[in-house]
């Protein structure tokens, strides 16, 4: 589950869908509002986990980095 999660964010990093340089600006693009639900850090990264209506939602961070309390999907 945790590689695929990393996979996840690398893609949406690579892609550009996530909107910055991996800093946290507590906006992840725009739509409905997912809540901090976890993290935990593997190797230089940090994945941030979600909670959104009805499914659950991951981002991928610099692991020095805090995770935004709320992200938009």
């Amino acid at each position: 589950q945790s590689q695929a999660l990393m996979s996840i964010g690398q893609s949406l990093m690579q892609s550009g869908t996530y909107g910055g340089t991996g800093t946290s600006s507590g906006s992840y693009g725009g739509g409905q509002t997912c809540f901090k639900q976890g993290e935990y850090t593997q190797g230089m990264n940090k994945v941030c986990q979600y909670s959104c209506t009805g499914s659950g939602h991951a981002i991928t961070i610099g692991a020095a980095q805090l995770c935004p309390l709320t992200v938009k999907k």
